[in-house]
């Protein structure tokens, strides 16, 4: 089975949520919810911005256009964070994901709630195999919520990560299409 990549990063709803494609005019709440934030920042990979005249996201939306699969999280019209794409591997029909959530918004179920029905578009509609999540093994609440959506452990990367001056193991987790899945899984 080829994927399908003809409708992209499509908008999706969920009970709260609306994740849709990153546009200009998200650059302010993501400031707010993910660059200027150091507490968010130290388990979402990504720079810390004091100004938001030195903060842009142009490479996201050239990503988006691209092909790429990102999704910002809208919740009550203010964008609280999103989910992207890492890598890909078109012949393995395999995605790593990444999410990131302002911390106000931590410990309420918007991401599993989003990350639910992101996993049901990729695999019904886009037709991937597999889908893999990482984290630092110090953030329980990723993991938490990896777990929670029915993913499973795959192992621990000693020292795969190389932020704020130090190395972090990072555990990773896949799911399989539920309609592809072997009887050893």
């Amino acid at each position: 089975m080829k994927l399908n990549h003809s409708q992209g990063s499509k908008v999706l709803a969920t009970k709260r949520c609306i994740c849709r494609p990153i546009r200009e005019e998200d650059k302010t709440d993501l400031f707010n919810n993910i660059n200027h934030d150091q507490r968010v920042l130290t388990y979402f990979l990504a720079p810390y911005c004091e100004n938001i005249l030195d903060y842009s996201i142009d490479s996201l939306i050239n990503r988006t256009q691209q092909g790429l699969y990102i999704w910002v999280i809208e919740v009550n019209q203010e964008v609280i964070g999103f989910i992207i794409e890492q890598i890909r591997d078109e012949n393995a029909r395999s995605i790593e994901l990444g999410y990131g959530i302002g911390f106000n918004h931590w410990n309420k179920g918007y991401i599993t709630e989003v990350m639910s029905s992101i996993c049901t578009y990729l695999f019904d509609s886009c037709h991937f195999h597999k889908i893999s999540l990482g984290a630092i093994t110090e953030n329980s609440a990723s993991i938490h919520v990896m777990e929670k959506l029915g993913f499973q452990k795959e192992g621990v990367c000693i020292d795969e990560l190389y932020y704020h001056d130090q190395y972090y193991d990072v555990v990773y987790y896949y799911k399989i299409n539920p309609t592809e899945c072997s009887i050893s899984q």
